[in-house]
């Protein structure tokens, strides 16, 4: 019979009356580090290594639950996510980050719901969209730019990616160039364009 080994190798170390866990992977790299209470709940710092060493979450727990900011880095260890947490809720500011460190997306969550305005933006820092959600949902209006800072579409959305009502498109140089009208099956029908080619 084949033995099988542990996906991890645990460590308890006691020192001033604090007990760490420490985890490796079976091969023998730092997989997490964190401290705990004498009901063996995580309390404090938390800590998780990718194999290569590289630090891929930050976070801190209360009585073995999420509470404060939870950083998490992607696999070349820059900032990718960070998120504020309420015994285990989602509840604050969420921000997303490209790998150059410019945020990539900025929202808020209220009792684990996307609510309200969320901007997300291009690598190079330039605004992309506005949108704003509700129930986790896109619902309401939003708008879409160029990189060059020009409005590229507006309108609005409801109960999801579905435009509804009028939406309107720009040209890269701000210029109204068509007029749209949807419905709610999320059709869309062009009532306008700057020459006049919907009639054609």
């Amino acid at each position: 019979m084949k033995l099988i080994l542990p996906f991890l190798l645990v460590l308890i170390i006691i020192s001033c009356g604090d007990k760490i866990i420490k985890t490796k992977y079976d091969t023998g790299e730092k997989h997490e580090e964190y401290n705990y209470t004498g009901d063996s709940l995580k309390n404090g710092i938390y800590k998780q290594f990718s194999k290569s060493g590289i630090l891929r979450e930050k976070s801190n727990y209360e009585n073995g639950k999420l509470n404060g900011e939870r950083r998490i880095f992607n696999k070349n260890g820059n900032l990718e996510i960070i998120e504020l947490y309420e015994n285990e809720i989602l509840n604050g500011p969420y921000q997303e980050f490209y790998d150059n460190g410019t945020p990539k997306m900025i929202a808020k969550y209220t009792n684990n719901i996307l609510e309200g305005l969320v901007k997300v933006y291009f690598s190079s820092g330039k605004i992309k969209e506005e949108v704003y959600f509700a129930n986790n949902l896109e619902n309401g209006p939003f708008k879409e730019f160029y990189e060059n800072g020009k409005l590229k579409w507006e309108g609005a959305y409801k109960n999801g990616n579905n435009e509804f009502g009028l939406i309107k498109r720009y040209n890269e140089q701000g210029v109204l160039i068509r007029k749209l009208m949807c419905d709610d099956q999320s059709i869309c029908t062009t009532t306008w364009t700057i020459d006049g080619s919907h009639l054609k």
